[in-house]
């Protein structure tokens, strides 16, 4: 009876460890899951863009993949490759690259470049698409919360 209770108890500990050691690989596995999806998303896009550089949504997709994950440096680099990319008659992307371009150079804290890009939003005209129109209005609410005080107010005197 002595050595069956010593068996149970080794048992339970046992059990426990193991419990605690599979959370720990599936914890694990999660964490390098995501960091390899992010790999991953930059292995494609090098993969689309080495075939066409001029793939301009690539560049914006990126750009906004990276600006969700928090990577904001990284993101601003894609955008700033779309924007030159971009041709003339292509405004809706426009209107995407600069406000991703403002959003992430503001959240990294450099906001005279991201208002710079969020200038460029405004001088562009408003598109046609729902989701395009929702972007370029996004961009100059976020223009008007972060350009300084002298030209907000020197905008107010032409309303």
């Amino acid at each position: 009876m002595f050595c069956m209770r010593r068996v149970v108890y080794w048992s339970m500990q046992s059990l426990q460890k193991l419990y605690l050691l599979r959370n720990c690989l599936i914890l694990l596995l999660i964490t390098c899951q995501q960091a390899s999806k992010i790999r991953l998303f930059h292995c494609y896009d090098r993969m689309a863009t080495d075939k066409n550089p001029e793939l301009v949504r690539a560049w914006i997709a990126m750009g906004q993949i990276l600006c969700s994950k928090g990577l904001f440096l990284e993101a601003s680099e894609y955008f700033e490759r779309a924007i030159s990319k971009i041709q003339e008659e292509e405004d809706a992307l426009r209107v995407l690259a600069y406000f991703g371009a403002g959003v992430s150079h503001i959240w990294q804290g450099d906001k005279s470049m991201g208002i710079e890009h969020l200038k460029r939003l405004a001088e562009l005209k408003e598109p046609d698409g729902p989701m395009d129109r929702a972007c370029y209005y996004r961009g100059l609410v976020m223009l008007g919360r972060y350009i300084p005080e002298e030209f907000s107010h020197s905008i107010c005197t032409f309303c």
